[in-house]
Order: structure tokens, then C-alpha cells, then sequence
């Protein structure tokens, strides 16, 4: 396995290193959805993040409570098998622009 943290990149940039990964793992302290899930999410790649299970806004996030080493590794492990899929689903469902702008 080979990890390549990234230095700071232009956003104009940031969908080629997007493209260039496996997997993409954003950020694991806040708890919440960042930019960078999202876009990679949109860019076809899986995603591994801390999501916290504590909001509710994320109880249908498909990986949740990523907050050790450990449960990390297992997730790069298990990201193969279907988990862009599932987080894709839930970016459209959650983040559609034409969704969004449609709530109250």
C-alpha cells in the first residue's frame, strides 16, 4: 500500500489528484462531511472519513465512526466492495443541487 498525503493544492487542480487515487481519505478529526469527500465522492472515488453517528443528517452515510487506525485500515480493506457505490447513492440523494435547493 502506498499513501500519498498531498500538499496544498489548488481547487482547480484537485480533481487530478482526485482521478489519480484508489482512495481517497479526507478528513478524520471534525466528524462531519468536508468538501473533500464530497468531491472525490462525486469524482468516483471511495472515501474514507470520520462521519460522525452522533448527527443525525448522516445516519444514512454508508461508513460512519472511523476514529482509530484500526477501523481505517479496515475500511481501505472493505472499500473495494461497493463502498463508492453507497456513498455515491447517499451524495445523491443529500447533495443534489436540485434537491437541495428544494428544501424548506
Amino acid at each position: 500500500m502506498r499513501l500519498n498525503v498531498l500538499p496544498k493544492v489548488p481547487h482547480n487542480r484537485i480533481n487530478e489528484y482526485y482521478w489519480s487515487a484508489d482512495i481517497v481519505i479526507g478528513s478524520i478529526g471534525a466528524g462531519v462531511l468536508g468538501m473533500v469527500a464530497l468531491e472525490a465522492i462525486a469524482c468516483r472515488r471511495p472515501v474514507i472519513t470520520y462521519v460522525s453517528s452522533r448527527y443525525l443528517e448522516y445516519k444514512n452515510f454508508p461508513l460512519k465512526d472511523i476514529d482509530s487506525e484500526e477501523k481505517i485500515i479496515d475500511a481501505i480493506n472493505m472499500a473495494a466492495d461497493k463502498l463508492w457505490m453507497k456513498e455515491y447513492e447517499y451524495l445523491k440523494k443529500n447533495h443534489d443541487p436540485k434537491m437541495v435547493i428544494r428544501k424548506p
